[in-house]
């Protein structure tokens, strides 16, 4: 989904976004400035925001994704909608041959991203999912130290994220409701299971979790797990309702 420049030559895509929320629009203020791309399309479950944007921006705004794989035919897509609703999205994108970035989490299941990826594999188009933290050059240098073997053999590592995401009981919004894909262990807990099989690969399995409800209802605001690593122990701490924190705080520490 990059451009190829040679001289001054820039080859343009299309592109389109799926959903309008914080994600959304973030994707949006970039892309619509970037010079890669010719044509900008969007999706939103609210038509008033669709048509603010399609006028206030100069965007092309439609209904439904069926309409916009149809119409607008794009290059490749944003998914930035509730998990709920992902694999049914990227799914119609891969099959029309459209490259797509998904934000985390990829879907409700370990099976349906399986089969996911087998499609996008299938179809010949790239397909991401918004694991954004991997391409933190810090992150990456501490990933290089580690698998360097110079500090020697990992004995325990853990991971900590603390967030004011949530600080008030809410029964309206998609995060708030686990059959969509809302609370902590989904929405955010997961760049930090990503980041532990980032740096020292994936567990042999789980020991132990507790999945806490602080101010939610129907879904956990604090999530604690115990891994079980090869040779090794592992800890996760989440708490997306921490008031302490003025901003989302990650503490990696990697023991050897």
């Amino acid at each position: 989904m990059n451009a190829t420049n040679k001289g001054n030559y820039m080859t343009m895509i299309n592109g389109a976004i799926v959903g309008l929320g914080r994600m959304g629009l973030t994707h949006l203020a970039i892309l619509n400035t970037h010079p890669a791309v010719r044509k900008l399309s969007v999706v939103d479950s609210s038509s008033c925001l669709g048509k603010a944007v399609e006028k206030n921006l100069g965007l092309s705004f439609y209904p439904d994704v069926a309409a916009l794989l149809d119409k607008a035919r794009p290059d490749f897509m944003i998914v930035a909608t509730p998990t709920s609703s992902h694999s049914a999205i990227a799914r119609a994108a891969i099959e029309k041959g459209v490259h797509v970035f998904i934000e985390k989490p990829l879907s409700m299941s370990a099976k349906d991203s399986a089969s996911l990826a087998q499609l996008a594999v299938s179809h010949g188009v790239v397909a991401q999912v918004g694991y954004v933290n991997r391409f933190n050059e810090i992150f990456q240098a501490v990933r290089a130290l580690i698998q360097s073997g110079e500090l020697g053999p990992v004995t325990h590592a853990a991971c900590e994220i603390r967030s004011p995401m949530v600080m008030k009981t809410t029964e309206s919004g998609w995060r708030s409701k686990g059959s969509e894909g809302g609370g902590c262990l989904s929405d955010i807990a997961t760049h930090a299971v990503d980041l532990l099989n980032y740096f020292v690969g994936s567990p042999k399995g789980v020991i132990g979790a507790s999945l806490q409800s602080l101010v939610s209802k129907g879904v956990e605001d604090r999530v604690d797990v115990l891994l079980d690593y090869d040779g090794f122990r592992g800890t996760l701490h989440v708490n997306w309702s921490d008031a302490s924190c003025r901003k989302p705080a990650y503490r990696i520490n990697i023991e050897t």
